[in-house]
């Protein structure tokens, strides 16, 4: 009993070790029809999220904003609260595929309210087209302002 658990040991620390090393920049060739190049490419982390200013294609938002004004109105429950009358920032993560994987409310307006907000925003659509570098899709940010006035 004693061997069979040292094999399963040994296999997960080994398995372990050759997912934690640090990956080694790949080459690319290029053929220009004169010349043949060779570039070292720099790996891409698939479990980074990457800030808006990193990638080199931004993620493309689902709608207008006469859309967002539209799903905004039709989804949100203002919570049980007394009106509030402010400006707030959040930060979508997108994941490769272009869907909202999680919301982070950056600056706040109330608990209650961030909550809704956060709800809504899980709700949208699929992103047109998720950020991308090097012409991979990664998992990046998409900021955007949050706000609510008092009526």
């Amino acid at each position: 009993m004693k061997s069979k658990s040292h094999i399963f040991f040994l296999i997960f620390v080994t398995q372990l070790l050759t997912c934690c090393q640090a990956k080694k920049p790949q080459k690319e060739i290029i053929d220009t029809g004169k010349e043949i190049q060779v570039e070292t490419i720099a790996p891409i982390d698939t479990l980074k999220v990457y800030e808006q200013s990193e990638v080199d294609t931004k993620a493309v938002f689902p709608m207008s904003n006469a859309q967002l004004l539209e799903f905004y109105t039709k989804n949100f429950n203002y919570p049980d609260i007394k009106p509030i009358t402010g400006r707030g920032e959040m930060d979508l993560i997108i994941d490769e595929d272009g869907y909202v994987k999680d919301v982070l409310i950056i600056k706040g307006l109330h608990p209650e309210l961030d909550k809704e907000f956060v709800r809504i925003m899980k709700l949208l659509p699929r992103f047109t087209q998720p950020g991308k570098l090097k012409g991979r899709p990664v998992r990046c940010k998409y900021s955007l302002p949050i706000s609510a006035r008092a009526f």
